[in-house]
This record gives structure tokens, sequence and C-alpha cells, in this order.
């Protein structure tokens, strides 16, 4: 069977598959990606058994043939070819055999039979959202899931579905990111899902440079969750075991609420905190009417001081907070303005945009 691709339909999909792949194998068949031909497309997939994507490719050909071939020498050998050329790919038994102008190759094959799919599910619920709208959901809260944590659950981001919208919620115990979009579901009442930290960065690589109006539709079963768009779709595993309940960690708006310019504060936070030490990354936030002062210090006395003005009328406090904590959040939050609550030294940091409250972001304070 001869198949005749163009490099710039094919290279994505390998891209795709060669991020899913791991690079040491337990199992060889994973190594490699499944090319099928059926129906006058091409579908390339790759797993890990944890996350599966398969890319599809508009073919001119009606023959079916479905084989196995080595992921990563596949991509190089596309990528290093140039741009804008038609590679042909022939089938044979035991080996395929790549051409493309005056270049040649020759791969090992295997039985596409032996690729272990994650198999299809039974949907329990499904939701249409913009490429756009699923990207923002992922972005402003994902970097706040733990990492290797033991508590299993957290290494992930909660999915929260209710009839009229849906939230992303993400915490590693010291922080907790949320995020909320008004979006119709067919849920009756509420549904929650935890997608493990690899699905949700392919998800993120599959989002990626997509037009920001494209519709992708989520599907949620027992275990599994697939997002599909026009010419890729993406299965993961979900993480097992209950996120917690976030809501009793999210603190009141107090009456005496910090107004700041975002990139006024991040750019002071920046300069302060060039004299933390790097075993403590600790910055302190002194707050008077008018008047923010961050210091950062570290073991050798060395001591940074940045005052901003600031819109605060409320009692004078002295808060201490992790530096990549506050940059993380300050990194994301899409509005000039930034809106900080803090009810005492001791509690946790609300910070939200004035106009935007489904975006909100929690800190937990450092001992000073």
């Amino acid at each position: 069977m001869n198949i005749n691709i163009k490099r710039e339909l094919l290279l994505p999909a390998l891209q795709r598959a060669n991020n899913v792949i791991e690079r040491r194998q337990t199992i060889p068949i994973l190594s490699n990606v499944l090319i099928k031909c059926d129906a006058q497309r091409m579908s390339v997939t790759a797993s890990d058994t944890e996350v599966e994507v398969v890319s599809f490719v508009d073919l001119g050909s009606t023959a079916k043939k479905e084989v196995a071939l080595p992921a990563r020498k596949l991509f190089d050998i596309c990528r290093e070819l140039p741009e804008k050329v038609d590679i042909k790919l022939e089938l044979l038994s035991d080996k395929a055999k790549i051409k493309s102008g005056r270049s040649r190759f020759t791969l090992a094959i295997s039985s596409g039979t032996e690729f272990p799919y994650i198999g299809e599910f039974d949907v329990l619920h499904s939701v249409n959202v913009s490429a756009n709208e699923m990207k923002g959901l992922i972005e402003k809260t994902d970097f706040a899931m733990a990492s290797q944590d033991v508590r299993h659950y957290l290494n992930g981001l909660l999915l929260e579905f209710a009839p009229n919208s849906i939230r992303t919620v993400a915490t590693d115990g010291h922080r907790l990111a949320l995020m909320e979009k008004d979006k119709k579901s067919d849920v009756k009442s509420k549904a929650q899902v935890i997608i493990p930290r690899k699905g949700i960065l392919e998800i993120s690589r599959l989002l990626a440079g997509r037009n920001k109006n494209e519709e992708v539709v989520l599907e949620i079963g027992a275990n599994h969750l697939r997002l599909s768009a026009n010419d890729a779709s993406l299965t993961t595993k979900l993480l097992e075991g209950n996120f917690p309940d976030y809501s009793k960690v999210i603190p009141d708006e107090g009456e005496s609420p910090i107004i700041v310019d975002r990139d006024t504060l991040k750019g002071g936070i920046n300069r302060a905190s060039v004299l933390s030490s790097d075993r403590n990354p600790l910055i302190r936030m002194a707050f008077t009417k008018g008047l923010l002062t961050l210091s950062g210090n570290n073991h050798e006395q060395e001591e940074a001081v940045e005052e901003i003005e600031v819109e605060y009328n409320g009692q004078e406090m002295e808060v201490g907070f992790n530096v990549s904590y506050l940059l993380d959040i300050l990194s994301v939050i899409p509005d000039p303005q930034v809106r900080i609550d803090i009810n005492s030294p001791d509690s946790s940091c609300l910070i939200t945009n004035p106009d935007k409250p489904e975006i909100q972001y929690v800190v937990m304070p450092m001992r000073i």
C-alpha cells in the first residue's frame, strides 16, 4: 500500500504522538505509532496506556492498512526533510519505505494488532466548549497542581461541571487556583473529575495554536475523559480519589481590600526578591494606608526594599509569602488591576480581579 502525503500534514501528527510516548518503555510496542488507513483518511495513534492521542489526516485512498512504526525515527525523518515536500510511504508486510525527493529510508514495522488501545468508554456527560475557553480554564489554574504529592488526587486538575457552568480547580496544599465559565452541559446537578498532570499537559498542547472559536467536545466517563477537536482527539485516564472541599479554604472578601496595579506589583516583587534566600524564598509585605512595602533578605543580612502605592485603608499588618506563588498568580491574571484580601497576618490571602470574580487565587502565608 502506498500513501502520498504532504510533510506539513504528517509532521504535526507525529509531534503530538511523540509528546505522549515515554522515552523509556517497558512495553516495546508503545515506542511505536499506529498508522491506520481507512475511509479516505489516515489516523496516527500514540499511547502510554494512561494518555492516548489520535490525529487524523485526509487521504485520497480508500485502501485499508494498519501497521505500527517506530515513532521517534519516523518523526526525525519527517522533521529533517525540507519544508513543503511530498512524502511517499510504502507499507509492505515487514518494512516501510519512505521516499521524498532523492531521500530514501527503510523502517521496520510491527503488526498493528498488538497495539494497545485505551478503547471506547460509556459517556456519562458531554459538553461543547470553544478551544479558547478550554485553554483559558487550564492556563489560569494548572500551575497550582501538585507534583508527585503522596495525595495523588492533588497531582491533577479538578474539572467540575454544573448545569450552567464549568470550573477548573488546582491546589498543592499551599495555594489554590479557581476559574469558572458560564457553560451549559447535560449535567443534572454537579459532576467532578480529576485529570492527571500529563493529561492536562497534552490537552494544552492539543489546544495550542487553534482558532479560538473552534469548538471542542469533552466527553466524560467513569474512568476516562476524551477531548475531540477537528483533526485530533485525546483520551486520558482520570485520577481516583476525592478532591478536597476547596470552598472551605477560600476566604471571604474583607472590608478593606488592597487594590494595586498588576504590573507594578509584579515588578516590585521581582526586585524585592533579588536578595531573598534561595532556600527560603520569602517576601515580606507590610501594608499601611495607601502604601505597600515589599522586602526580601538572606542569611548574609543583605536586604532589598520596594515601596508601592496602593489603595488600602485598613489596619497595618505584615505578612510573609512564597515569592514564586505570588509571581505565578500575577503571570496569569488577565486584567491590569489586582484585588488582595487579607483579614489577618495568619490567614490565607485571596487574590482576584476586581471585575472578574470568576477567577480566584488563594495563597497560604509563610511564617516570618
